[in-house]
């Protein structure tokens, strides 16, 4: 007792339990939970990860995700292999396929850029699973933050806190859609919702593959064959059936042909006015000559005239000479 009474002895003793402590507490904070991932097709599957990334364990939310679960063992695996295989065992059991074939990947990290990334690889991680079997994927991808409100939701319709973060971003903005309708949908029935109700998904979660557009097809096919259905049916034996549809185009095609007849009037209209006028630049090109003419007319009756004039007064002058010489008046005396 008195070797422990030293008090070297009592320092060493006190530094090595502080740094027992210190190792102990890196061991275990590297073994818990850092980052979560959100798997929901229709199963709902939780996969946590570790500060270093690796897969810590996974469990199901609901009865189909514990099936898909069931035979795997994902535990100390990097989780864009663990990603890979859940999706393909979806496929598998055929929770995953041709008419269900969208799935949401939700990531939730309290370090901003560390989830950026895991949301990034893992999406395309489960891209690649689903593109190997199915030509029309689709994966929607979320970063979230979850709150008591996110948190209620989940327990509440037992989905993911990936997908509750989801509905509750969607029915806050979007009144006609509730979370009670959206969350008992696979995530395949909620986008074709969403796009009953025009909204945008892009506004809330990014979105990967070309099988959105088969969506919005087939929806664009449905609402067709609805407005068909709709239609009343003809009346052949009274024979009072008329096509609206082709009443409007007859009617748009006599409305077009009215505005060529027009356009015709209009453009004869335009020749006419157009003769018109070359008639009258030759009327007053004739005029301008018959002034012309006048005034010539005029200066050679003038000049006919002053020759006249003019010839007179030389027969005077003539004359004037071969009279008699005044001298006789004038003689000189003898």
């Amino acid at each position: 007792m008195k070797f422990f009474s030293k008090w070297y002895v009592q320092l060493i003793l006190w530094f090595g339990i502080c740094g027992a402590i210190i190792f102990l507490g890196i061991l275990f904070s590297n073994k818990m939970v850092y980052t979560c991932v959100y798997i929901d097709a229709n199963p709902s599957i939780t996969m946590k990860l570790d500060r270093e990334g690796l897969v810590l364990g996974v469990a199901a939310d609901n009865e189909d995700g514990k099936e898909v679960i069931s035979e795997l063992e994902l535990k100390g695996q990097d989780p864009e292999e663990a990603m890979y295989t859940l999706v393909a065992s979806m496929l598998d059991y055929g929770f995953v396929n041709e008419e269900q074939s969208a799935i949401l990947v939700s990531v939730k990290c309290p370090d901003e850029e560390i989830a950026e990334e895991m949301q990034y690889l893992l999406a395309y991680s489960a891209e690649d699973a689903m593109t190997e079997q199915l030509d029309n994927a689709v994966i929607l991808d979320q970063m979230i933050y979850a709150d008591s409100t996110v948190r209620g939701i989940a327990g509440k319709y037992k989905v993911t806190q990936g997908k509750a973060y989801l509905l509750y971003q969607i029915c806050s903005e979007e009144e006609e859609l509730s979370v009670n309708d959206l969350a008992s949908m696979t995530i395949t029935e909620l986008i074709q919702a969403c796009i009953q109700k025009d909204v945008d998904l892009s506004y809330y979660v990014d979105i990967i593959g070309d099988g959105l557009l088969d969506y919005y097809e087939d929806f664009e096919d449905e609402e067709y064959d609805d407005y068909w259905d709709d239609l009343p049916a003809p009346d052949f034996e009274d024979d009072e059936f008329e096509d609206d549809e082709f009443s409007d185009e007859e009617e748009e095609d006599e409305d077009l042909e009215d505005e060529d007849l027009e356009d015709e009037e209009e453009e004869e209209e335009d020749e006419d006015w157009e003769d018109e006028e070359d008639l009258e630049e030759d009327e007053d090109e004739d005029f301008e000559e018959e002034i012309l003419d006048d005034e010539y007319e005029e200066s050679d009756d003038y000049e006919d005239e002053y020759e006249d004039e003019y010839e007179d007064e030389d027969t005077d002058t003539q004359t004037y000479n071969d009279e008699e010489p005044l001298g006789g008046y004038f003689e000189a005396e003898p």
